[in-house]
């Protein structure tokens, strides 16, 4: 059995479940944010006496051979539960539960385990991305201003920012940092926030990992020349593209330092003619690339996870 924790309208969990189905195999989705509204889980030291029932049927945790950490989205507590701090306290049992029980799945392949998906700051990657031999931009994170106008003056200008993780329900871009910024920076001191030198080219590069093969997409950037981030022009031209073998090397020498079965990382071309990697993201889109380019990688990921429950 295969297990794909998401959302179960997420359109990868669904694409890669009928896939799996169509690939002889067996998928469940599991919505961990249904356990407190009608699904249930019961855990014991016994794995063949542990299950979870849902909508699909109850799966049986020792038959879970595969289990994609897609996208989950823990349980909301009941609305009758009025004081915060029992909120508070109630959410965390649900995440302690369910990881616990993830954690313990010793002899199943995971794609990615939980401290992969949730322990990959952006910093770290980037210091790990250096010692796998790529280039990465120059970078500070900081809730100082005082440093983000050194920084400003140091790039003349030319710098981006963004957010360190990401929200459930908004899309964060990555943006360029205007003089008309400068006024917002009194509020910096409350988060800290990460800002890059801008990158300038004409090419970006999607490059999709499932276990050891590598899809790459080259993105051509040079038609939107004000564009910072690719992810939201999908008008742009997408296509397959081959990186040398060392460059590949040192791609899947960073997934697997950063312990990923699976992830979606993000280049860009500079004028100096060197590829500079911008961030990996272990729970990334890759739907979008497939159908812009023809990569079959809801299949391959459906085929990685049923080479776990062969």
């Amino acid at each position: 059995m295969v297990v794909v924790v998401a959302n179960k309208n997420d359109i990868h969990a669904m694409a890669v479940h009928n896939e799996v189905y169509s690939q002889g195999g067996q998928c469940s989705i599991l919505d961990i944010g249904e356990l407190c509204r009608g699904d249930s889980l019961y855990h014991s030291q016994r794995p063949n006496k542990s299950y979870l029932t849902t909508e699909q049927g109850r799966i049986k945790i020792s038959g879970i051979k595969s289990l994609w950490y897609r996208r989950p989205y823990y349980s909301e507590t009941d609305q009758n539960i009025y004081d915060r701090e029992a909120r508070l306290f109630t959410e965390r049992e649900w995440r302690q539960t369910c990881e616990g029980l993830f954690h313990s799945l010793e002899k199943t392949l995971i794609v990615n385990r939980i401290g992969s998906v949730y322990d990959l700051s952006k910093t770290y990657q980037l210091f790990m991305a250096k010692k796998a031999g790529l280039t990465v931009p120059d970078t500070i994170v900081t809730n100082s201003h005082i440093d983000v106008k050194k920084f400003y003056a140091k790039h003349e200008g030319k710098i981006i920012h963004k957010a360190l993780t990401a929200t459930n329900d908004t899309f964060l871009t990555t943006k360029l940092f205007s003089k008309n910024d400068f006024k917002y920076l009194n509020r910096l001191y409350c988060c800290p926030t990460i800002f890059q030198e801008l990158i300038e080219g004409d090419f970006d590069f999607r490059v999709t990992v499932i276990n050891e093969k590598i899809y790459t997409a080259r993105i051509a950037t040079y038609e939107n020349k004000g564009l910072i981030d690719s992810r939201i022009d999908l008008t742009l031209k997408y296509e397959r593209f081959e990186f040398d073998d060392q460059m590949n090397k040192r791609i899947l020498t960073l997934i697997k330092s950063l312990g990923l079965r699976f992830g979606t990382a993000d280049f860009k071309l500079g004028k100096d003619g060197r590829l500079y990697f911008l961030e990996v993201n272990p729970q990334g889109q890759f739907i979008y690339v497939q159908l812009l380019t023809g990569m079959p990688l809801v299949k391959e990921m459906a085929k990685f996870l049923l080479s776990g429950a062969a």
